[in-house]
């Protein structure tokens, strides 16, 4: 509009100098358009200010905002303590309840279980509500990774596999979009429940699972004094690797077959030998879900390569559950 205005008035000073008879005379047409002249420049100046004016005050109220959103997150004295147990005591041991809730429809928890369960709601509560702000253009890309890229990047670290997938299963949907969770779809085997044992056949692995090819996890895998292995985790930097099988799951009730087998009663802990857990396969790329020992393995020399029957001391057909 201001700059409609600029162009009408010097159109008028034009007109108006090659109508007037006399170059020195100022006519009554001159001042008008140097007047007209005069508004113009003074709208385009005055409407380049206050768009600045605008966009300054705009920011200030974004990054006021954003302090509240940085308060709120990282100083608030309720918050604070579930971000610790959320980056440090995860993988300590929060990441096994989370396990235990998604492998049961209605998990009976103690109330600690519960508040525990709680902190991780609240945590990924905050970050949907941080992405669907970011979709409603409401926040910045760039805001969000400088103030929360690194909570945000914690999801998507191989160690945080069962909170992908509770992000997925209780439908926190930007979350689980951000660290492109998918539904669990493999199983990880490295006892005389992989191909060739008689257990497998006799079972019916054969028909609810797909074999996708040789595989391994973080851990080391113990030779049981009964003659069959256990399975226990370790951190990937650690080095050790337990080698067994990646299987595709066609049919999920398998899964409670495999629990029953496994003895693994995630509501009756006290009595599970195994937990069925949730981890990241390296060399294949995908969250599968692994049969962890309870016990203890204290004086038991780890497995070098992969479990055999015949190396255990054991027949095919184990006397109890090995996965």
């Amino acid at each position: 509009m201001a700059l409609s205005m600029l162009a009408a008035a010097m159109d008028a000073v034009a007109q108006a100098g090659a109508a007037a008879p006399d170059p020195v005379a100022w006519t009554p047409q001159h001042w008008d358009a140097l007047g007209n002249l005069l508004l113009g420049v003074g709208a385009v100046v005055g409407g380049a200010f206050g768009l600045y004016t605008y966009r300054k005050a705009t920011r200030t109220r974004e990054a006021e905002w954003l302090d509240r959103l940085f308060e709120r997150f990282y100083l608030n004295p309720t918050f604070s303590p579930l971000l610790l147990s959320f980056e440090y005591e995860f993988v300590a041991g929060t990441n096994r309840l989370v396990d235990r809730v998604l492998t049961v429809d209605t998990p009976v928890l103690a109330p600690a279980e519960i508040e525990r369960i709680r902190s991780v709601d609240v945590v990924l509560n905050f970050l949907e509500h941080l992405l669907y702000l970011e979709s409603d253009r409401h926040l910045l890309a760039r805001d969000r990774d400088a103030l929360f890229g690194y909570w945000l990047g914690l999801l998507s670290r191989p160690r945080y596999a069962s909170l992908r997938q509770y992000a997925l299963h209780f439908n926190y949907e930007h979350v689980a979009t951000y660290c492109k969770a998918r539904k669990v779809e493999h199983v990880f085997l490295y006892g005389s429940l992989m191909r060739g044992h008689a257990e497998h056949v006799r079972r019916g692995l054969d028909q609810a699972l797909e074999f996708v090819g040789e595989a391994w996890v973080p851990g080391r895998i113990y030779p049981l004094p009964p003659g069959y292995p256990g399975l226990k985790f370790s951190r990937e930097e650690d080095g050790a690797r337990a080698h067994g099988e990646l299987f595709r799951v066609r049919d999920e009730r398998i899964l409670r077959d495999l629990d029953d087998y496994e003895e693994y009663f995630p509501d009756r802990m006290e009595r599970s030998e195994y937990a069925r857990r949730l981890v990241h396969v390296p060399g294949a790329g995908v969250d599968a879900w692994v049969y962890e020992y309870l016990g203890e393995v204290e004086g038991i020399d780890p497995v070098q390569g992969r479990w055999r029957a015949d190396a255990a001391g054991a027949s095919g057909a184990s006397l109890t559950a090995s996965a």
